[in-house]
């Protein structure tokens, strides 16, 4: 095998997603932080922020079956009028929803900066054995029964619940899906399984999903990964000293480049031990039969779903793409973005053509691309969303000229840079 071809290899080992900040009850797991000594590793975790100063609302939902999952929520912030959006963030595995942390906040901030009237709102939960989620049911055997099937299935509960709890007296909103790595997979399938009439979302939810974005995955690379992946587990430490020697790791091994976003993921993927050490949450080596069906058929079901739903895909540093995502690429069937680290200005994201996209973020990106460059990921996302939702593109348009779907899609190709 060919040195890059290695490197590649390596890298989209992390396709498993290792590692993200409990909520505030979570204290008698977590337990007191040891007092740092501030340089020792050139952290300051004294002081680490609280995932409740991203989402406002931190509840906790039940299946039939007991099982308790967490989830955050932040909701959206109408000026105009009663329209709204809605991010809903899938993490992947070893990961958690804190991982959406910084992006939910530079959604907000990138809103404010290109004054944009209606914020759009970001609902995400822990999945199944991770998180918060793994330590509501730590005594359950459920934690690590992450089947493909049984984790689509806690998702259609999950959006079934948020929307009965928070949106079920109000005007629709526009759903906008984003999922991470293993998340990318599993939105994918709800929504082609809804599609197709395979498991329809309930009360018609189906009809409310304007947009899949998903972030760095690809089907053939993932899956020729995981024959690495047992490799890279048994090199990951099984616990650390401190939440400290958690977050200089992960800086060191390159899985996350952006220290302000790793205070806040990296330390909800831990509990302490009795003994004061910080072991993983969840053990992604009791989940290995499960691996293979996690990403099988993944492109196909992409760009099979129908034009309806607008599709987007990011991708960090790698524009690789395997043969149904090149032949949906060449037929215009989704948006693709690839961020590198050696660009410098942000360019026109908005065309069905392949478009690169510097970072300013963080000086390095890598597999977690929206912890590295939130704002860059932000921004593309808003960008997205603008193209595919009428109400969000009319409502946030200042222009007093705009009086009809025409005029509105003129002005945003003006904007665009696209010719006519």
């Amino acid at each position: 095998m060919s040195e890059l071809a290695n490197d590649l290899l390596k890298k989209r080992a992390r396709q498993l997603d290792p590692p993200s900040r409990f909520s505030s009850e979570e204290a008698d797991s977590l337990g007191q932080l040891p007092n740092f000594r501030k340089n020792e590793l050139h952290l300051s975790t004294q002081n680490l922020p609280d995932i409740t100063s991203f989402f406002s609302q931190l509840e906790v939902f039940t299946n039939d079956n007991g099982y308790k999952f967490q989830t955050y929520y932040k909701p959206p912030r109408n000026k105009v009028d009663d329209s709204s959006v809605i991010f809903v963030m899938h993490h992947g595995a070893g990961s958690s929803g804190a991982t959406f942390a910084k992006l939910a906040l530079a959604i907000e901030t990138q809103c404010e900066m290109q004054s944009i009237c209606n914020v759009p709102g970001v609902f995400t939960f822990d999945m199944r054995g991770h998180g918060r989620t793994g330590l509501l049911n730590s005594s359950s055997e459920e934690n690590n029964k992450l089947s493909f099937d049984k984790l689509c299935d806690d998702f259609r509960l999950l959006l079934q619940w948020f929307h009965e709890r928070y949106i079920s007296e109000g005007p629709p909103p526009s759903y906008f899906f984003v999922g991470h790595s293993l998340g990318g997979s599993i939105l994918t399938k709800v929504i082609s399984d809804d599609v197709n009439k395979n498991v329809c979302l309930e009360k018609n939810l189906g009809q409310l999903i304007a947009g899949l974005v998903m972030i760095d995955i690809v089907e053939d690379t993932a899956v020729k990964a995981l024959s690495a992946m047992n490799s890279y587990l048994n090199a990951t430490p099984k616990q650390f000293p401190s939440i400290e020697h958690a977050v200089r790791w992960h800086i060191d091994s390159n899985l996350l480049h952006n220290h302000d976003s790793s205070l806040i993921s990296v330390p909800s993927l831990f509990t302490r031990t009795e003994e004061g050490q910080f072991k993983w949450i969840i053990d992604l080596r009791k989940t290995e039969t499960f691996w293979q069906e996690w990403f099988k058929g993944l492109s196909s079901r992409f760009v099979s779903i129908p034009n309806r739903v607008s599709k987007l895909l990011i991708l960090a540093n790698n524009d690789y793409l395997d043969k149904d995502l090149m032949i949906g690429q060449m037929q215009g069937k989704y948006q693709l973005v690839v961020f590198h680290n050696n660009q410098l200005k942000h360019v026109n994201t908005l065309t069905t053509a392949t478009q690169t996209i510097p970072s300013e973020d963080a000086s390095d990106l890598g597999h977690f691309v929206h912890e590295d460059i939130p704002f860059k990921v932000a921004a593309c996302l808003l960008d997205f969303v603008e193209r595919n939702d009428y109400s969000f593109a009319s409502s946030n348009s200042s222009s007093s000229n705009i009086k009809s779907q025409v005029d509105l899609l003129t002005a945003l190709n003006a904007k665009w840079g696209v010719s006519q």
